[in-house]
């Protein structure tokens, strides 16, 4: 079997709900029980792949190898040979009193992640008052960052700068896009674990909607409702694998795979256009 990496970016904002509510707002995102942190399940994806590849006739046979057949095809069912897991948060764009933007991540997400594609760049000193920026991070001033309303003492260059220059080439990976690079590496950092998760849970983007009535022109009885969304930029990360017996497909979907998708609810307002990206080597 096969394994691989996959990022996704968001383009626009990104609503994958939850299905109920225990909070204050009325549609919040799916969250990873035990952390608490944004995901988009593997389930999603796995439905937006299908429904990508059968929009074309000719990948008709590769979209029943990967993913088996459909029930009303009345054939003999089976299971596709591609497996895909949920994505997780890698990089949460906070607003910033410097610089405007960060895109911002932390020590746990980047232990998650360095562990599972085997990168070889340590994590800096643990600290839970401190925030560590790029060499030339354009978020600092006074040695302090403030993002939405916390301030916090920074730190530049060292391990961040090496998870910059390593995240920059992963989300810009084509050689023209030395610019995108050195603007994400001016606006990276890492914060401390609570924070993060602080902002993970009340920086992402919560919209107020209203259903208007054909007929009358205002806004129908009870149709206002909070839909929470994750913010245009962020950066999630899974991987997936490709049973042996489908080796011949897995270049083929890789190449399909590099694709603007759609996923996740209100594609009628231009929400869930997603970027995602294959990694090259298998891991």
């Amino acid at each position: 079997m096969s394994f691989y990496t996959y990022h996704l970016i968001t383009q626009t904002i990104l609503h994958c709900g939850s299905g109920q509510s225990v909070g204050i707002v009325d549609q919040p995102i799916i969250r990873e029980r035990a952390t608490n942190l944004p995901i988009v399940p593997g389930a999603t994806l796995r439905g937006v792949l299908r429904a990508h590849l059968s929009a074309q006739k000719d990948n008709a046979p590769l979209t029943k190898a990967l993913f088996g057949p459909l029930a009303k095809d009345g054939a003999e069912s089976f299971a596709g040979a591609l497996s895909i897991t949920d994505a997780h948060l890698l990089l949460l764009p906070v607003r910033s009193l410097y610089g405007i933007v960060a895109y911002a991540t932390c020590p746990f997400i980047l232990q998650r992640y360095k562990k599972a594609l085997g990168i070889a760049i340590d994590l800096p000193a643990e600290s839970k008052d401190k925030a560590y920026v790029g060499k030339d991070s354009e978020n600092i001033a006074a040695d302090k960052v403030v993002f939405e309303e916390l301030d916090i003492d920074a730190v530049k260059g060292g391990k961040a700068q090496e998870w910059a220059e390593c995240l920059s080439k992963v989300m810009y990976s084509d050689d023209k896009d030395e610019a995108a690079r050195t603007d994400f590496q001016q606006h990276f950092v890492i914060l401390p674990d609570d924070v993060f998760a602080y902002l993970a849970e009340t920086a992402t983007e919560v919209r107020t909607r209203i259903r208007m009535n054909q007929d009358t022109g205002v806004v129908d009885n009870g149709a206002l409702w909070t839909e929470e969304n994750l913010p245009a930029e962020c950066v999630l990360w899974g991987s997936y694998s490709i049973n042996e017996k489908a080796n011949d497909q897995a270049h083929q979907f890789k190449e399909q795979a590099n694709t603007l998708l759609q996923m996740g609810g209100n594609a009628g307002v231009g929400s869930g256009l997603v970027q995602m990206m294959t990694q090259e080597s298998e891991s």
